[in-house]
């Protein structure tokens, strides 16, 4: 039996095999078996972004900012999916707390 993070790490062999829907099949049993996977939300709401379903893909970007608020590229993915849908004010605030926490971890 597969754990959440060897599910999670077969989605992102999938993402680099541009073999999507399997991605997200693996993003979801790796979800399955941990709910609380940030990463795994993240990475099945980028590749949601990538074959175009925006709602679904912020959806995820926000259930893995709940779960780990303080990840920066959690924000930067759901700040470039919010440009993609045409929000632009949600992109700015998204991206400036992306830019805020990177500079946090640097310093």
């Amino acid at each position: 039996m597969q754990s959440a993070i060897q599910a999670y790490h077969q989605a992102v062999e999938y993402v680099r095999r541009d073999e999507l829907q399997e991605a997200i099949d693996a993003f979801s049993e790796a979800i399955r078996r941990n709910p609380k996977l940030a990463v795994a939300h993240h990475g099945r709401g980028v590749t949601h972004a990538i074959r175009g379903d925006l709602v679904r893909a912020i959806k995820d970007c926000d259930r893995a900012i709940r779960l780990k608020p303080t990840v920066p590229r959690f924000y930067r993915a759901r700040g470039l999916i919010y440009r993609q849908i045409g929000d632009e004010a949600m992109a700015r605030a998204d991206l400036s707390t992306y830019e805020r926490l990177s500079t946090k971890r640097e310093g």
